[in-house]
């Protein structure tokens, strides 16, 4: 049994785009192009399997769709830290309030916090 983990599949379009690319340069459709003969950038690391997609991924200025997920969420994310910061520090700004506010105002203060509160933590 071979140590090959590709499918028959991908090996049949191996074969085929070497083939296509043999006749391509018999044909000289492949000299005078951009980079001929230059190598290839060195790559940043990763499966040795994979190198050819980071370089076609790379050269193409793509962005994987997880990179834009991973963008989102960490706005996201900060976003929310930043409002629970600034709902702690309205926290801590009400119970310096209220312990200097006059005793007839309390009971409406305090339950006034509460309620915006409940309703940011919602």
């Amino acid at each position: 049994m071979s140590d090959d983990p590709r499918t028959p599949g991908l090996k049949r379009i191996e074969r085929g785009v070497e083939q296509r690319l043999r006749e391509l340069a018999e044909q000289g459709e492949l000299h005078g192009l951009p980079g001929e003969g230059a190598p290839l950038a060195p790559d940043e690391g990763g499966p040795d399997d994979t190198w050819a997609a980071r370089h076609v991924m790379r050269t193409a200025s793509a962005v994987p769709e997880w990179v834009d997920l991973r963008k989102d969420i960490d706005e996201r994310t900060a976003l929310l830290r930043r409002r629970v910061a600034a709902h702690h520090e309205w926290l801590r700004d009400r119970a310096r309030y209220l312990s200097e506010i006059p005793a007839e105002r309390i009971l409406e203060v305090s339950h006034a916090t509460a309620a915006r509160d409940t309703h940011v933590r919602a």
